[in-house]
């Protein structure tokens, strides 16, 4: 039997294989910007680093929170996280690609810094 991490990737790699044939790289590979936040270094420094989860949804347990809201996670985890990890998988975690608000939402607006 097929472990759930295993039906995961399995699943995803189906999913990028199709996505490379609706939009391929080079059709927006300008249009990527390099992050100014590194994840790596956000988590060195002299104080213990916390990297904090955010996902409305999860394999084994389903819909964590129905009313799922981004913005007011951000708002609390600034105060605690040293780095985010955002599961986007809109078939296991129910939160597709981050859109561009979503994406300023856990890049714009937490300030990371490594001695946190």
């Amino acid at each position: 039997m097929q472990t759930v991490l295993a039906k995961i990737v399995a699943d995803k790699a189906i999913w990028v294989e199709a996505r490379k044939q609706q939009q391929p790289l080079a059709s927006f590979q300008n249009e990527i910007q390099p992050s100014t936040r590194h994840f790596y270094d956000a988590l060195q420094g002299a104080r213990t680093a916390f990297i904090l989860e955010c996902k409305k949804a999860s394999p084994s347990k389903g819909v964590i929170r129905d009313d799922f809201d981004p913005a007011r996670i951000a708002s609390i985890y600034q105060h605690y996280a040293s780095a985010i990890s955002v599961l986007t998988d809109e078939k296991y975690f129910q939160i597709s690609v981050l859109t561009d608000e979503k994406r300023k939402i856990f890049s714009g607006e937490l300030r990371f810094s490594a001695d946190r």
